[in-house]
């Protein structure tokens, strides 16, 4: 024995709860390259379909962490996070499953 599921169940719960600092940490970050990345193409005379399309590249990492992020509080029974995280996710999954841009680009 002594594998991995034999946790107990607080070792489960810091394990879960170190699993959503770390995409913590990695959301932040993210988030921190698409504002990099903006005040790039402010530089940039780039027509509006291209910024669509990086702008896609770089949301959606932080799409996929923020699902990602509300299921491992929804395992950890964090119910308040989970409230507070499934309308997000919720957008997230809908323009990831109609392929709808994260950002819609006005000139």
């Amino acid at each position: 024995g002594g594998g991995f599921l034999d946790l107990s169940a607080n070792q489960w719960k810091l394990f879960l709860y170190t699993i959503a600092m770390v995409n913590n940490g990695l959301l932040c970050s993210t988030q921190v390259v698409v504002l990099i990345s903006l005040f790039d193409f402010d530089k940039d005379h780039m027509n509006h379909y291209d910024v669509e399309d990086a702008v896609r590249q770089l949301v959606f990492p932080e799409q996929m962490l923020q699902l990602l992020l509300t299921i491992v509080h929804s395992f950890n029974l964090a119910g308040y996070h989970v409230f507070l995280q499934l309308p997000i996710a919720a957008w997230h999954v809908f323009c990831i499953a109609t392929r709808r841009p994260s950002l819609r680009v006005v000139l």
